[in-house]
């Protein structure tokens, strides 16, 4: 009571003693918790005055984080948690100095910390404080009472004791349960997932972010459909729980972007986001979301080819798809239903076409010298997916050692001339489209190098595009009176993802048949796929793409006419020519474009219309070389060849048998280290062991330090 008369005499000290705790309460530490706003639902924390100066005994001032992280009872906050003392807690008003009434700091502590084994020392007993104040507890509880109230007369200290701050850091707060949404994460065995328990998600803070490490998670892409469909799951209530609960689109960039940025105009490519996803958790969230989606789309649409049987898994084989009541029919006429008449295949694959997709769908790579290969590598992928793994597969040899027959396979490449046939007809044809990227123009030698690598002829036509000899080799394939020199029919598969194409694709239930085969998807395109897309048969495509127009090629069709309309007016009169004869019957906008359009749908017809008649003499071909080499640089493209004969050229493009050695050299040149490991896996190899790392010596013992002298460094001139 003195002592507070003195303050109170003293305006200067009262000032000086409120600045001093003021400074305490901001030097961080456990004193923060005073500035920490309390909620009206959260009770006030308790605090001590002894000596009734009106202001806190910070050595009894508490932490509320720390305290709810505990999960301590704020109820029980009068009483002391040291187990050690069996003195019941009393009154401030009878005891004032009692430390009953008070939770001293170390009993605090002991509150956070396990409880301690009987053979280990406190490491809190015997220490002193800055005061030089014992704080070490006895079995006394008047000694204990006692020595709290000696240092509650005390001035109060500045700071925590070392070991005290380092128990503190030392406590873990119990594991708090997953909410709802996350009770279970992802397991990459479903089986697995359904026989144990699942381990306790972590749980966002209340700023809405997740603690840094997170459990390993598996590979996506051996994850199955359900177990891809639970990680998206799991990901979208993390994204949402680090927007602090709030739901957005995914989908929508501008709520992406105003999630990730705060700004919904800027961008959300990959790019813009994996440059921030270190230190961004949304953008790091957001790229692994749209990671799993994009592979969870491509799942489900292999599975739906599987069910529907169009899923091509080697584009050297002949897949018969013909219903079976067309089957029927067939054996009724003919004797031999047509799923039993043995053919062989042929494969034309669309390279220039192949080479443009793999460019502009993959990623920009160079070599070692900086020639750009990105396109040459997803053209590599295409073919070894599609030909060679499947051929690998089915082995080159059969048990007897000889050569099995290997299947016809040809690349067929574009004219090097810029102008062909249609560029006369229509100079603004494929005007649209810009000039060939500088980084890809050279790839086109590397993709021929690569067709000699793997045995496989080219062939082109000056003055016609890959179309117009696709559609000519494929013409004189699924006529049923051109044989092979073996008395063969051929099915021909086409690797291509070009509509135009399309045109090709036979009727169910006809043999010879010819299919289309999409490079991305693998799906084999039919007769029934393209009536699902155009609304027309593959013979009638012509005459819709002649209506609707194609923007791809910059041909001009009829304006205000799309697709189905198309479709619609093939399947009332049945061909263009019919549909411009009849105008009349037509009424509105229809008649009106139809009419003043009449030219311009007659040029796009002979426009799309693809040339079946291309002279084979006419026909560049270029055999892969046989001859051995050390250096992939070097590659030897063959001899350019004429041929007349078709019956002979379909035995000329028969693939050379694989070489091994050919390939890897090839691989190796261009920097392509993924494409050697897969291919040696493919071919049997087994993988290489890798050398057994040497152990680190774990002797204490160090090298000696030559400590350098003066004369070492005469010879410097500075």
């Amino acid at each position: 009571k003195s002592e507070q008369t003195s303050i109170s005499s003293n305006p200067n000290k009262e000032k000086e003693e409120k600045d001093a705790t003021e400074t305490r309460r901001r030097s961080g530490s456990i004193w923060d918790a005073i500035e920490s706003p309390v909620s009206p639902e959260q009770p006030r924390l308790p605090y001590n005055d002894n000596d009734d100066d009106g202001e806190y005994d910070d050595h009894h001032y508490y932490d509320e984080a720390a305290a709810e992280t505990a999960q301590l009872d704020t109820a029980s906050w009068g009483t002391t948690k040291n187990t050690t003392s069996t003195t019941p807690t009393t009154s401030a008003a009878t005891t004032p100095q009692s430390s009953a009434s008070v939770l001293d700091i170390n009993d605090w502590v002991d509150g956070l910390l396990p409880p301690l084994e009987e053979e280990e020392e406190d490491p809190l007993s015997g220490m002193e404080t800055p005061t030089s104040t014992s704080r070490s507890r006895t079995d006394d509880p008047h000694k204990n009472d006692q020595q709290s109230a000696a240092v509650q007369e005390e001035e109060p200290t500045t700071m925590v004791p070392p070991v005290v701050e380092e128990r503190m850091t030392m406590a873990s707060p119990p594991v708090e349960e997953p909410t709802a949404a996350l009770t279970e994460p992802p397991q990459a065995d479903a089986n697995k997932a359904k026989s144990s328990p699942s381990a306790p998600l972590p749980k966002a803070t209340a700023g809405g972010a997740f603690p840094e490490q997170e459990p390993e998670k598996p590979n996506a892409y051996d994850l199955s459909i359900d177990e891809l469909d639970r990680q998206m799951k799991f990901v979208v209530e993390a994204v949402y729980q680090q927007n602090k609960g709030k739901e957005f689109n995914l989908n929508s960039p501008k709520q992406v972007a105003l999630a990730v940025f705060g700004d919904s105009t800027m961008s959300t490519a990959k790019d813009n986001l994996d440059a921030v996803a270190t230190g961004n958790r949304m953008a790091k969230l957001v790229l692994e979301h749209r990671q799993l989606a994009s592979l969870l789309k491509r799942k489900k649409k292999q599975q739906d080819l599987e069910q529907k049987g169009t899923l091509a898994k080697s584009a050297t084989k002949v897949v018969r798809t013909t219903p079976e009541k067309v089957a029927t029919a067939l054996e009724s006429v003919n004797g031999t239903r047509n799923d039993e008449i043995e053919t062989d295949a042929l494969l034309l694959v669309d390279a220039s076409a192949l080479i443009f997709r793999s460019y502009h769908a993959g990623i920009a790579m160079h070599r070692s010298d900086g020639t750009p290969t990105g396109a040459l590598h997803g053209v590599c992928s295409t073919l070894n997916k599609l030909i060679v793994y499947p051929q690998l597969a089915d082995g080159q040899f059969d048990a007897n050692g000889n050569p099995k027959k290997m299947p016809r396979v040809v690349l067929v490449f574009d004219s090097k001339e810029k102008k062909t046939f249609r560029q006369e007809l229509y100079p603004d044809y494929k005007a649209n489209r810009p000039p060939m990227p500088i980084d890809l123009a050279p790839q086109f030698d590397l993709v021929r190098h690569l067709a000699s690598t793997l045995g496989m002829v080219q062939i082109e036509a000056p003055g016609y595009e890959a179309d117009d000899v696709i559609a000519t080799l494929a013409n004189w394939a699924s006529n049923s009176d051109n044989r092979t020199q073996d008395g063969m029919m051929m099915d021909t598969n086409i690797l291509s993802g070009d509509k135009d194409l399309w045109q090709l694709v036979t009727d169910s239930g006809r043999v010879p048949s010819v299919h289309m085969i999409d490079p991305k998807t693998s799906e084999r395109i039919t007769h029934d796929q393209v009536l699902e897309k155009w609304g027309v048969s593959p013979s009638k495509l012509g005459d819709a793409l002649a209506l609707a127009g194609d923007s791809a090629d910059n041909i001009p069709g009829v304006p205000s006419i799309g697709p189905k309309t198309a479709a619609k007016l093939i399947h009332k009169y049945g061909s263009l020519d019919a549909i411009l004869e009849n105008t009349e019957q037509e009424k509105g906008k229809v008649r009106k474009v139809l009419e003043e359009n009449e030219d311009q749908a007659r040029l796009s017809r002979e426009l799309v219309e693809l040339r079946r008649d291309v002279p084979l003499e006419d026909c560049l071909i270029r055999t892969p070389s046989t001859e051995s080499y050390n250096d992939a640089s070097a590659v030897p493209l063959g001899d350019e060849i004429r041929v007349t004969d078709f019956a002979e050229f379909m035995e000329l493009i028969r693939m050379k048998p694989i070489d091994k050695d050919r390939v890897l050299s090839f691989y190796q040149y261009n920097g392509f280290r993924q494409l050697q490991a897969t291919f040696k896996k493919n071919w049997g190899d087994a993988p290489a062991k890798s050398k057994p790392r040497k152990k680190k010596s774990t002797s204490s013992k160090k090298e000696p330090v030559t400590v350098p002298k003066p004369e070492d460094y005469a010879d410097v001139p500075f």
